[in-house]
This record gives C-alpha cells, sequence and structure tokens, in this order.
C-alpha cells in the first residue's frame, strides 16, 4: 500500500511548487493531483461541496493507491466541502501526511506577487480566502510562513521515504 500526501492551503500559500518539488524528489514512485488542474482546467467547473470534481479526484487518489507509491494530492481543499471524500480514501493508504499552510493573507498577496501572470487578481484571492481552515485530523502539520520551501520538501521527503524503506504505517 502506497502512502497519501495531501498539500492544502489558500491561493498562492505555496502548495504546487510544494508538491511539484516532491514530485521530482519521488520520480517515477508518486503521481500528483492538483485540484485547479482537474477543477478549473479539465472540467471547468466552479468550486463547491457538490463539483463533480470531488469524484474525479477521488477516482484519481484511488488510482495511485493501487499504481504508485506516493499520492501528492494538492489544492486549496475547503474542509467543509472535502474532509468526507479524503476521509472515504484514507483506507486505500498505510499512510496518510496531512501539511496545511497556515500563513496569513498578507503573506499569499506577497508570495502571489513573486508569479508573474497567474489568471487570477488579488481580489479573486480575497473572495476564495478560508481562515485556517486545517481539517483538523491527527498528525496534521503546520507549514508556517517561517518554514522555506527547501526545508518543506525535505522534511516531507525524509519522512516519507524513511517510512517507505521501513514499511512502516
Amino acid at each position: 500500500m502506497s502512502k497519501l500526501v495531501i498539500i492544502r492551503g489558500n491561493s498562492s500559500s505555496g502548495k504546487t511548487v510544494l508538491a511539484e518539488n516532491l514530485q521530482r524528489l519521488f520520480h517515477k514512485e508518486a503521481i500528483r493531483i492538483s485540484q485547479d488542474m482537474i477543477r478549473r482546467e479539465m472540467l471547468a467547473v466552479k468550486d463547491g461541496k457538490d463539483n463533480n470534481a470531488i469524484d474525479l479526484i477521488k477516482e484519481l487518489i484511488v488510482y495511485g493507491s493501487i499504481n504508485q507509491n506516493v499520492v501528492l494530492v494538492e489544492g486549496i481543499f475547503k474542509r467543509e466541502w472535502y474532509i468526507d471524500m479524503f476521509k472515504e480514501v484514507f483506507p486505500f493508504f498505510n499512510g496518510v501526511y496531512c501539511y496545511y499552510y497556515d500563513i496569513s493573507f498578507e503573506e499569499t498577496v506577497k508570495r502571489y506577487k513573486t508569479k508573474g501572470i497567474t489568471g487570477y487578481t488579488i481580489a479573486d484571492m480575497n473572495s476564495w480566502w478560508n481562515e485556517k481552515d486545517a481539517l483538523g485530523l491527527r498528525g496534521e502539520e503546520l507549514i508556517s510562513k517561517d518554514v522555506c520551501l527547501t526545508n518543506a520538501t525535505n522534511q516531507i521527503y525524509n519522512k516519507i521515504t524513511r517510512e517507505l524503506a521501513a514499511g512502516c504505517d
């Protein structure tokens, strides 16, 4: 069985870059599932409790659990709308790791300004903002603005590779 890594946070917090870094490190052992790619680009649906992207994301997570050692899932994933989906897929994994970027709106704006063209505005980010939206699961780790991308990447990668090598749950 494989490991599920959930990386969540508000828009422009750093979750996509972190997931991309981890995917590069895990290489062929990992699949990366991006909420934005599926919901906004593939299906072009508005986010919400019953959007049809939820079922596709869930199917891809289950597919990953069967075919990959590591499943990386990243997105805003508002707790209220996605917690049930996550709980439904947990039994497919022998390890679940949840990370939430717990940073201020001001910090996300600062990070947004380093991105260049994004297809959305600061006003959009404000309308999507979810204050303190961690899943609240046991073992969930918060990533603060003081944790640099390199450290977050290395800490998560090292933790999971140690457990994959040891066959730990």
